[in-house]
């Protein structure tokens, strides 16, 4: 897709959109924070202490040049990858990313181009994604306790945590080895990477 016209294509708005993209998602999420404490009715430290919020994103340029976002934004309990509060729901999260979207700015002043204003178009979709469920005999953790007390791979999720089988997936071999090697990297707790969880 390219401009209808041209010669009145705002050229510059379009490299500074670029260029502070990643300021503005920075903002996205410190607007969702606040908004979602707002939601709850409860400080953000008070959130924080109930819930974690974590994101993960892909930008890619469309073909007109811009920059464009897909994420993911998941609810986890206070301590990571746990059953999240029961009141965190998916209405929740998709009411407080419209006010985040709204609320996240970021304005550029410069001599030479004036103030130009950074945000997020009018454009967006929230949809729900259905998780695999958790494996029943380990909770999800991907282990149980052996009668020598030391951790063991769940025979019931092969390790994953999840209720449905790697092998059962509908994806390609590839991708389910790559699956399996992220959990086992994952029990490895391997600093500062949460590998199964995502």
């Amino acid at each position: 897709m390219y401009p209808l016209n041209p010669a009145t294509y705002d050229y510059t708005g379009a490299v500074l959109w670029n260029a502070h993209a990643g300021q503005l998602w920075a903002r996205f999420t410190t607007h969702l924070r606040r908004a979602l404490a707002k939601h709850f009715g409860m400080t953000r430290k008070a959130l924080h202490s109930a819930l974690r919020v974590s994101f993960a994103k892909v930008a890619e340029y469309q073909k007109r040049g811009l920059v464009h976002f897909h994420a993911v934004s998941r609810f986890d309990g206070p301590d990571g990858h746990i059953t999240p509060p029961a009141w965190a729901t998916f209405d929740a999260l998709s009411a407080a990313v419209g006010l985040a979207i709204e609320r996240a700015r970021l304005t550029i002043e410069s001599d030479s181009i004036g103030e130009r204003v950074i945000a997020w178009g009018g454009r967006y979709k929230v949809d729900p994604i259905t998780a695999l469920g958790k494996s029943r005999p380990c909770a999800g953790r991907g282990y149980v306790r052996g009668p020598d007390r030391f951790h063991d791979v769940c025979t019931d999720c092969d390790g994953t945590g999840q209720a449905e089988l790697i092998k059962a997936l509908p994806v390609q071999q590839h991708v389910r080895q790559m699956i399996r090697t992220a959990w086992a990297l994952g029990a490895l707790r391997l600093p500062q990477q949460r590998l199964p969880p995502w």
